[in-house]
Protein backbone atom coordinates (compact mmCIF):
# COMPACT_ATOMS: atom_id res chain seq x y z
CA UNK A 1 0.00 0.00 0.00
CA UNK A 2 1.56 3.28 -1.10
CA UNK A 3 0.37 5.09 2.05
CA UNK A 4 1.90 2.60 4.53
CA UNK A 5 4.48 5.02 5.85
CA UNK A 6 5.31 3.20 9.07
CA UNK A 7 5.99 -0.25 7.63
CA UNK A 8 7.98 -2.07 4.97
CA UNK A 9 6.11 -4.20 2.43
CA UNK A 10 8.82 -6.83 1.88
CA UNK A 11 12.40 -7.50 2.92
CA UNK A 12 14.39 -10.03 0.90
CA UNK A 13 17.99 -11.15 0.63
CA UNK A 14 19.92 -9.25 -1.99
CA UNK A 15 22.40 -10.64 -4.48
CA UNK A 16 25.35 -9.21 -2.56
CA UNK A 17 24.46 -10.49 0.89
CA UNK A 18 22.57 -7.43 2.11
CA UNK A 19 18.86 -6.75 2.62
CA UNK A 20 16.60 -5.75 -0.25
CA UNK A 21 13.67 -3.51 0.74
CA UNK A 22 10.61 -3.58 -1.52
CA UNK A 23 7.92 -0.88 -1.30
CA UNK A 24 4.88 -1.29 -3.56
CA UNK A 25 2.56 1.19 -5.28
CA UNK A 26 -0.49 -0.19 -7.13
CA UNK A 27 -1.95 3.13 -8.30
CA UNK A 28 -2.46 4.08 -11.92
CA UNK A 29 -0.67 7.09 -13.36
CA UNK A 30 -3.79 9.26 -13.27
CA UNK A 31 -4.37 8.43 -9.60
CA UNK A 32 -0.81 9.49 -8.78
CA UNK A 33 -1.17 12.72 -10.75
CA UNK A 34 -4.36 13.53 -8.83
CA UNK A 35 -2.28 13.82 -5.62
CA UNK A 36 1.20 14.93 -6.74
CA UNK A 37 2.35 16.49 -3.46
CA UNK A 38 1.31 13.56 -1.31
CA UNK A 39 2.73 11.10 -3.83
CA UNK A 40 6.16 12.74 -3.60
CA UNK A 41 6.10 13.01 0.20
CA UNK A 42 4.85 9.45 0.66
CA UNK A 43 7.47 8.05 -1.72
CA UNK A 44 10.32 9.96 -0.08
CA UNK A 45 9.16 8.82 3.35
CA UNK A 46 8.78 5.17 2.40
CA UNK A 47 12.21 4.96 0.78
CA UNK A 48 14.19 6.98 3.32
CA UNK A 49 12.45 5.76 6.49
CA UNK A 50 12.67 2.09 5.51
CA UNK A 51 16.40 2.40 4.94
CA UNK A 52 16.77 4.15 8.30
CA UNK A 53 14.77 1.41 10.04
CA UNK A 54 16.91 -1.46 8.80
CA UNK A 55 20.16 0.40 9.26
CA UNK A 56 19.20 1.20 12.87
CA UNK A 57 18.89 -2.50 13.68
CA UNK A 58 22.26 -3.26 12.12
CA UNK A 59 21.20 -4.61 8.73
CA UNK A 60 23.17 -3.78 5.60
CA UNK A 61 20.71 -2.38 3.06
CA UNK A 62 21.67 -3.46 -0.44
CA UNK A 63 18.92 -1.51 -2.18
CA UNK A 64 15.41 -0.11 -1.90
CA UNK A 65 13.05 -1.11 -4.69
CA UNK A 66 10.00 0.99 -5.53
CA UNK A 67 7.75 -1.58 -7.20
CA UNK A 68 5.05 0.22 -9.18
CA UNK A 69 2.11 -1.51 -10.85
CA UNK A 70 2.05 1.13 -13.60
CA UNK A 71 4.75 3.47 -14.96
CA UNK A 72 4.79 6.48 -12.61
CA UNK A 73 4.76 10.12 -13.76
CA UNK A 74 8.05 11.95 -14.15
CA UNK A 75 7.72 13.87 -10.85
CA UNK A 76 7.40 10.61 -8.89
CA UNK A 77 10.35 9.11 -10.77
CA UNK A 78 12.39 12.13 -9.68
CA UNK A 79 11.43 11.57 -6.03
CA UNK A 80 12.28 7.86 -6.22
CA UNK A 81 15.63 8.60 -7.81
CA UNK A 82 16.49 11.45 -5.45
CA UNK A 83 15.85 9.17 -2.47
CA UNK A 84 18.27 6.61 -3.91
CA UNK A 85 15.80 3.83 -4.77
CA UNK A 86 15.52 1.81 -7.94
CA UNK A 87 12.28 1.45 -9.91
CA UNK A 88 10.56 -1.77 -10.91
CA UNK A 89 7.57 -1.72 -13.30
CA UNK A 90 5.72 -4.28 -15.46
CA UNK A 91 5.87 -6.11 -17.67
CA UNK A 92 9.44 -7.32 -17.28
CA UNK A 93 9.93 -6.13 -13.65
CA UNK A 94 13.46 -5.11 -14.43
CA UNK A 95 14.95 -3.02 -11.66
CA UNK A 96 16.71 0.09 -12.81
CA UNK A 97 18.26 3.08 -11.15
CA UNK A 98 16.90 6.27 -12.68
CA UNK A 99 19.11 9.28 -13.39
CA UNK A 100 19.41 11.47 -10.32
CA UNK A 101 17.45 14.71 -10.79
CA UNK A 102 19.03 18.10 -10.31
CA UNK A 103 16.94 18.61 -7.15
CA UNK A 104 17.74 16.82 -3.88
CA UNK A 105 15.24 14.94 -1.74
CA UNK A 106 15.10 17.94 0.60
CA UNK A 107 14.33 20.35 -2.24
CA UNK A 108 11.60 18.10 -3.63
CA UNK A 109 10.08 17.70 -0.17
CA UNK A 110 10.20 21.45 0.48
CA UNK A 111 8.42 22.10 -2.80
CA UNK A 112 5.83 19.41 -2.16
CA UNK A 113 5.06 20.68 1.35
CA UNK A 114 4.63 24.24 0.04
CA UNK A 115 2.28 23.08 -2.73
CA UNK A 116 0.33 20.90 -0.28
CA UNK A 117 -0.11 23.86 2.08
CA UNK A 118 -1.51 25.91 -0.81
CA UNK A 119 -3.88 23.09 -1.71
CA UNK A 120 -5.22 22.83 1.86
CA UNK A 121 -5.61 26.61 2.09
CA UNK A 122 -7.72 26.57 -1.06
CA UNK A 123 -9.81 23.70 0.28
CA UNK A 124 -10.67 25.47 3.53
CA UNK A 125 -11.05 28.85 1.83
CA UNK A 126 -8.31 30.68 3.77
CA UNK A 127 -5.08 32.27 2.57
CA UNK A 128 -3.22 32.54 5.88
CA UNK A 129 -1.54 29.18 6.69
CA UNK A 130 -1.95 29.64 10.46
CA UNK A 131 -5.69 30.26 10.06
CA UNK A 132 -5.93 27.28 7.71
CA UNK A 133 -4.06 25.18 10.27
CA UNK A 134 -6.57 26.05 12.96
CA UNK A 135 -9.42 25.19 10.59
CA UNK A 136 -7.78 21.86 9.74
CA UNK A 137 -7.30 21.00 13.41
CA UNK A 138 -10.99 21.73 14.02
CA UNK A 139 -11.95 19.59 11.02
CA UNK A 140 -9.83 16.70 12.31
CA UNK A 141 -11.27 17.09 15.80
CA UNK A 142 -14.76 16.34 14.49
CA UNK A 143 -13.68 13.02 12.98
CA UNK A 144 -10.09 12.01 13.79
CA UNK A 145 -8.79 9.28 11.46
CA UNK A 146 -7.84 5.89 12.84
CA UNK A 147 -4.27 4.89 12.07
CA UNK A 148 -5.08 1.21 11.56
CA UNK A 149 -8.49 1.40 9.91
CA UNK A 150 -7.77 4.30 7.54
CA UNK A 151 -4.04 4.81 7.17
CA UNK A 152 -4.41 6.82 3.95
CA UNK A 153 -6.47 9.52 5.67
CA UNK A 154 -4.28 9.35 8.77
CA UNK A 155 -1.00 9.97 6.94
CA UNK A 156 -2.62 12.50 4.62
CA UNK A 157 -3.61 14.52 7.68
CA UNK A 158 -0.08 14.20 9.10
CA UNK A 159 1.35 15.63 5.89
CA UNK A 160 -1.27 18.39 5.68
CA UNK A 161 -0.66 19.47 9.28
CA UNK A 162 3.09 19.42 8.65
CA UNK A 163 2.75 21.42 5.44
CA UNK A 164 0.65 24.17 7.02
CA UNK A 165 2.93 24.37 10.05
CA UNK A 166 5.97 24.71 7.80
CA UNK A 167 4.18 27.39 5.78
CA UNK A 168 3.35 29.30 8.97
CA UNK A 169 6.99 29.06 10.07
CA UNK A 170 8.11 30.43 6.70
CA UNK A 171 6.04 33.55 7.29
CA UNK A 172 8.38 34.44 10.19
CA UNK A 173 11.64 32.57 9.69
CA UNK A 174 13.93 31.22 7.04
CA UNK A 175 13.31 27.48 7.12
CA UNK A 176 14.24 24.61 4.84
CA UNK A 177 13.51 20.90 4.77
CA UNK A 178 16.13 18.41 6.00
CA UNK A 179 16.35 14.63 6.23
CA UNK A 180 16.19 13.30 9.79
CA UNK A 181 15.96 9.92 11.49
CA UNK A 182 13.97 11.20 14.47
CA UNK A 183 10.48 10.12 13.47
CA UNK A 184 8.28 8.04 11.20
CA UNK A 185 8.29 10.84 8.63
CA UNK A 186 12.02 11.50 8.07
CA UNK A 187 11.50 15.14 7.08
CA UNK A 188 12.14 18.04 9.44
CA UNK A 189 12.80 21.76 9.07
CA UNK A 190 15.82 23.78 10.07
CA UNK A 191 15.21 26.90 12.10
CA UNK A 192 17.88 29.41 13.02
CA UNK A 193 20.67 27.59 11.24
CA UNK A 194 21.18 24.32 13.09
CA UNK A 195 17.98 23.85 15.09
CA UNK A 196 15.59 21.23 13.70
CA UNK A 197 11.82 21.31 14.14
CA UNK A 198 9.83 18.08 13.66
CA UNK A 199 6.22 19.06 12.87
CA UNK A 200 5.34 15.58 11.56
CA UNK A 201 6.05 14.14 15.01
CA UNK A 202 3.78 16.75 16.56
CA UNK A 203 1.12 16.00 13.93
CA UNK A 204 1.09 12.33 14.95
CA UNK A 205 0.68 13.29 18.61
CA UNK A 206 -2.16 15.67 17.71
CA UNK A 207 -3.99 12.91 15.83
CA UNK A 208 -3.51 10.52 18.76
CA UNK A 209 -4.14 12.89 21.71
CA UNK A 210 -6.19 15.76 20.32
CA UNK A 211 -6.01 19.52 21.07
CA UNK A 212 -3.59 19.11 23.98
CA UNK A 213 -0.91 18.37 21.36
CA UNK A 214 -1.91 21.15 18.96
CA UNK A 215 0.48 22.17 16.20
CA UNK A 216 0.33 25.67 17.68
CA UNK A 217 2.41 24.46 20.62
CA UNK A 218 5.22 23.81 18.16
CA UNK A 219 4.70 27.19 16.53
CA UNK A 220 4.86 28.79 19.98
CA UNK A 221 8.09 27.03 20.85
CA UNK A 222 9.66 28.13 17.56
CA UNK A 223 10.21 31.63 18.99
CA UNK A 224 12.33 30.19 21.78
CA UNK A 225 14.27 27.94 19.41
CA UNK A 226 14.96 30.80 17.02
CA UNK A 227 15.91 33.14 19.84
CA UNK A 228 18.70 30.82 20.96
CA UNK A 229 20.51 31.45 17.69
CA UNK A 230 19.79 35.16 17.38
CA UNK A 231 21.00 38.22 19.22
CA UNK A 232 19.52 38.66 22.67
CA UNK A 233 16.26 40.66 22.57
CA UNK A 234 16.24 44.05 24.22
CA UNK A 235 13.86 43.09 27.02
CA UNK A 236 13.85 42.46 30.80
CA UNK A 237 15.74 39.54 32.29
CA UNK A 238 13.30 37.03 33.77
CA UNK A 239 13.45 33.55 35.27
CA UNK A 240 12.01 30.53 33.49
CA UNK A 241 11.16 27.29 35.31
CA UNK A 242 12.21 24.24 33.31
CA UNK A 243 12.62 20.53 33.75
CA UNK A 244 16.16 19.62 34.75
CA UNK A 245 16.55 17.33 31.73
CA UNK A 246 15.56 20.07 29.30
CA UNK A 247 17.92 22.59 30.90
CA UNK A 248 20.85 20.20 30.78
CA UNK A 249 20.18 18.97 27.25
CA UNK A 250 19.83 22.53 25.93
CA UNK A 251 22.92 23.72 27.86
CA UNK A 252 20.97 26.52 29.48
CA UNK A 253 22.17 28.71 32.30
CA UNK A 254 20.28 27.31 35.31
CA UNK A 255 20.34 26.66 39.04
CA UNK A 256 18.30 24.23 41.17
CA UNK A 257 15.14 25.45 42.83
CA UNK A 258 16.33 23.90 46.11
CA UNK A 259 19.76 22.87 47.34
CA UNK A 260 20.48 19.21 46.53
CA UNK A 261 17.21 19.12 44.57
CA UNK A 262 16.06 15.89 42.96
CA UNK A 263 15.68 15.40 39.21
CA UNK A 264 11.90 15.57 39.62
CA UNK A 265 11.92 19.20 40.74
CA UNK A 266 12.02 22.17 38.37
CA UNK A 267 15.14 24.26 37.91
CA UNK A 268 15.47 27.98 37.30
CA UNK A 269 16.68 29.05 33.85
CA UNK A 270 16.89 32.64 32.60
CA UNK A 271 16.19 34.66 29.50
CA UNK A 272 15.49 38.05 27.98
CA UNK A 273 11.83 38.70 27.25
CA UNK A 274 11.57 40.35 23.84
CA UNK A 275 8.53 41.59 21.98
CA UNK A 276 8.08 38.27 20.15
CA UNK A 277 10.63 35.93 21.68
CA UNK A 278 11.95 34.77 25.01
CA UNK A 279 15.68 34.22 24.53
CA UNK A 280 17.00 31.61 26.95
CA UNK A 281 20.57 32.16 28.10
CA UNK A 282 23.26 29.58 27.41
CA UNK A 283 25.52 28.46 30.25
CA UNK A 284 28.73 28.79 28.24
CA UNK A 285 28.20 32.47 27.46
CA UNK A 286 26.62 33.70 30.71
CA UNK A 287 27.80 31.55 33.62
CA UNK A 288 30.34 34.16 34.70
CA UNK A 289 27.40 36.49 35.54
CA UNK A 290 25.11 33.79 36.96
CA UNK A 291 24.50 35.38 40.38
CA UNK A 292 23.89 38.85 38.97
CA UNK A 293 21.51 37.44 36.35
CA UNK A 294 19.58 35.55 39.05
CA UNK A 295 19.06 38.65 41.18
CA UNK A 296 18.13 40.78 38.17
CA UNK A 297 15.58 38.22 36.97
CA UNK A 298 13.90 37.95 40.40
CA UNK A 299 13.81 41.75 40.70
CA UNK A 300 11.90 42.00 37.40
CA UNK A 301 9.40 39.25 38.24
CA UNK A 302 6.89 41.21 40.40
CA UNK A 303 5.97 43.36 37.38
CA UNK A 304 4.51 40.31 35.61
CA UNK A 305 0.72 40.30 35.96
CA UNK A 306 -1.20 37.03 36.31
CA UNK A 307 -4.75 35.82 36.94
CA UNK A 308 -5.69 33.84 40.06
CA UNK A 309 -8.81 31.66 40.04
CA UNK A 310 -10.16 30.08 43.23
CA UNK A 311 -11.52 26.58 42.73
CA UNK A 312 -13.34 24.27 45.12
CA UNK A 313 -12.95 20.64 44.09
CA UNK A 314 -14.99 18.72 46.63
CA UNK A 315 -13.45 19.82 49.93
CA UNK A 316 -10.14 20.69 48.26
CA UNK A 317 -9.44 24.42 47.90
CA UNK A 318 -7.09 25.24 45.02
CA UNK A 319 -5.81 28.48 43.52
CA UNK A 320 -4.97 28.30 39.80
CA UNK A 321 -2.47 30.91 38.59
CA UNK A 322 -2.41 31.55 34.86
CA UNK A 323 -2.95 34.29 32.26
CA UNK A 324 0.74 34.91 31.59
CA UNK A 325 3.72 33.12 30.05
CA UNK A 326 5.37 33.69 33.47
CA UNK A 327 2.55 32.31 35.66
CA UNK A 328 4.70 29.43 36.94
CA UNK A 329 7.63 31.76 37.65
CA UNK A 330 5.49 33.62 40.20
CA UNK A 331 6.52 30.75 42.48
CA UNK A 332 9.73 32.79 42.89
CA UNK A 333 7.89 36.05 43.70
CA UNK A 334 7.97 36.05 47.52
CA UNK A 335 5.45 38.86 48.02
CA UNK A 336 3.01 37.24 45.59
CA UNK A 337 3.29 33.83 47.27
CA UNK A 338 2.70 35.41 50.70
CA UNK A 339 -0.51 36.92 49.30
CA UNK A 340 -1.67 33.48 48.20
CA UNK A 341 -0.85 32.07 51.65
CA UNK A 342 -2.96 34.79 53.25
CA UNK A 343 -5.80 34.13 50.83
CA UNK A 344 -5.77 30.43 51.71
CA UNK A 345 -5.14 31.04 55.41
CA UNK A 346 -2.21 28.61 55.20
CA UNK A 347 1.35 29.43 56.35
CA UNK A 348 2.69 26.41 54.42
CA UNK A 349 1.70 25.92 50.79
CA UNK A 350 1.89 22.97 48.40
CA UNK A 351 2.55 24.21 44.87
CA UNK A 352 2.53 22.47 41.50
CA UNK A 353 4.06 23.89 38.30
CA UNK A 354 3.08 21.18 35.78
CA UNK A 355 3.62 23.21 32.61
CA UNK A 356 4.51 26.68 31.46
CA UNK A 357 1.77 29.21 32.04
CA UNK A 358 0.00 27.27 34.82
CA UNK A 359 0.57 26.99 38.59
CA UNK A 360 -1.61 25.28 41.22
CA UNK A 361 -1.50 26.24 44.92
CA UNK A 362 -3.20 24.69 47.95
CA UNK A 363 -2.64 24.43 51.71
CA UNK A 364 0.02 21.88 52.61
CA UNK A 365 -1.51 21.11 56.03
CA UNK A 366 -4.26 18.83 54.77
CA UNK A 367 -5.14 15.17 55.04
CA UNK A 368 -2.90 12.96 52.88
CA UNK A 369 -5.91 11.98 50.75
CA UNK A 370 -6.43 15.65 49.89
CA UNK A 371 -2.80 16.10 48.94
CA UNK A 372 -2.98 12.96 46.82
CA UNK A 373 -5.95 14.43 44.98
CA UNK A 374 -4.04 17.67 44.44
CA UNK A 375 -1.00 15.72 43.21
CA UNK A 376 -3.22 13.82 40.76
CA UNK A 377 -4.35 17.10 39.20
CA UNK A 378 -0.77 18.34 38.89
CA UNK A 379 0.41 15.02 37.41
CA UNK A 380 -2.50 15.04 34.94
CA UNK A 381 -1.58 18.49 33.62
CA UNK A 382 2.13 17.64 33.54
CA UNK A 383 1.41 14.55 31.42
CA UNK A 384 -0.52 16.72 28.95
CA UNK A 385 2.15 19.42 28.87
CA UNK A 386 4.12 18.17 25.88
CA UNK A 387 6.95 20.57 25.09
CA UNK A 388 5.65 22.93 27.82
CA UNK A 389 5.91 20.36 30.63
CA UNK A 390 7.95 21.38 33.69
CA UNK A 391 7.45 19.09 36.71
CA UNK A 392 4.89 16.87 38.44
CA UNK A 393 6.49 17.39 41.87
CA UNK A 394 4.83 19.36 44.68
CA UNK A 395 6.94 22.19 46.09
CA UNK A 396 6.52 23.40 49.67
CA UNK A 397 6.50 27.17 50.14
CA UNK A 398 6.84 28.92 53.51
CA UNK A 399 6.91 32.69 54.03
CA UNK A 400 6.93 33.14 50.25
CA UNK A 401 10.00 30.95 49.58
CA UNK A 402 10.38 27.35 48.34
CA UNK A 403 11.66 25.30 51.29
CA UNK A 404 11.18 21.68 50.29
CA UNK A 405 8.83 19.31 48.52
CA UNK A 406 6.03 16.95 49.45
CA UNK A 407 6.62 13.29 50.13
CA UNK A 408 3.72 10.91 50.66
CA UNK A 409 5.02 7.53 51.74
CA UNK A 410 3.23 4.24 52.17
CA UNK A 411 1.95 5.38 55.55
CA UNK A 412 0.35 8.48 54.02
CA UNK A 413 2.53 10.77 56.13
CA UNK A 414 3.30 14.07 54.46
CA UNK A 415 6.76 15.43 55.22
CA UNK A 416 8.79 18.56 54.57
CA UNK A 417 12.12 17.81 52.90
CA UNK A 418 14.26 20.93 52.91
CA UNK A 419 17.02 19.24 50.90
CA UNK A 420 14.73 18.17 48.10
CA UNK A 421 15.87 14.51 48.24
CA UNK A 422 12.44 12.92 48.28
CA UNK A 423 10.67 10.75 45.79
CA UNK A 424 8.51 13.45 44.22
CA UNK A 425 4.71 13.57 44.04
CA UNK A 426 2.34 10.87 45.25
CA UNK A 427 1.37 8.16 42.84
CA UNK A 428 -1.69 8.02 40.61
CA UNK A 429 -3.37 5.27 42.66
CA UNK A 430 -5.47 7.80 44.61
CA UNK A 431 -8.89 8.58 43.09
CA UNK A 432 -9.22 12.04 41.56
CA UNK A 433 -11.17 14.65 43.49
CA UNK A 434 -14.86 15.03 42.90
CA UNK A 435 -15.83 16.85 39.69
CA UNK A 436 -12.19 16.95 38.58
CA UNK A 437 -12.87 16.29 34.89
CA UNK A 438 -15.58 18.91 34.54
CA UNK A 439 -13.49 21.48 36.37
CA UNK A 440 -10.45 20.85 34.18
CA UNK A 441 -12.51 21.28 31.05
CA UNK A 442 -13.93 24.58 32.28
CA UNK A 443 -10.60 25.92 33.43
CA UNK A 444 -8.56 24.99 30.39
CA UNK A 445 -11.02 26.22 27.86
CA UNK A 446 -9.05 29.45 28.32
CA UNK A 447 -5.50 28.11 28.21
CA UNK A 448 -2.64 30.56 28.44
CA UNK A 449 0.21 30.51 25.98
Amino acid sequence: MYSSLDRIDFVASGDRGGSLIVQTDHRRGDEIEAAPELSVLFALTRVIASRHALTARGDAVEDVVYAAEHPPPAFLCDAIAAAGACLEVPPDRTRRHLPRPADTSETLADRAFAALADRVCRRVGLTDPAAALRALEAEIGVEPPDREDDELTYWTRVMELTALTAAALRRRYRVSCVITDQGTVPLGFTLGGNQIMLPANRAERFLEDGPDESMFLLLGSADEVAARTEDTPDGPMLPSLRGRGEAQASQLLWRPLLDRASDALPVIAYGNDGERTFALLQRERHEVRADAIHHEALANLPAQQVEVDALDIGSLRVLAVQGSFFATEKLLDEAFMRQLATRLGAPLLAVGVPRRGLMFVTAAAQAPAQLRGFATIVAHEHAKGGSRAISAALVLVSDGRPVGHVELGDGDEASRDGDGDGDGPPGDDAPPPAKKVGWLRRLFGKKSS
